[in-house]
């Protein structure tokens, strides 16, 4: 059975993570051939103290580290490292 998780379902899943694993977090779950995303194209991130919303575009890889390609109301596209997610709200 396939369910969609909501920007609801991610900030639990991070809530329930201790602060000294938060680094730790994954944009998949499981492994292998059942590995999924927990993060995908068209989520919105709002940064904190700007106020700036992102919406995920994509999830490349670079260097062995995972960012996020996102892309800001005025059109620009920055990649946001996966450690730097726990700064981001979920919208």
């Amino acid at each position: 059975m396939r369910q969609t998780l909501s920007g609801k379902h991610i900030d639990k899943m991070i809530s329930e993570i201790s602060k000294e694993s938060v680094s730790e977090i994954k944009l998949f779950a499981g492994s292998g051939e059942n590995k999924k995303i927990i993060i995908s194209p068209g989520l919105k991130l709002q940064e904190p103290k700007s106020g700036l919303i992102y919406t995920v575009m994509s999830i490349i890889k670079l260097n062995g580290n995972l960012y996020l390609r996102c892309q800001r109301g005025d059109g620009t596209v920055v990649k946001i490292p996966d450690s730097d997610l726990k700064l981001y709200n979920r919208l």
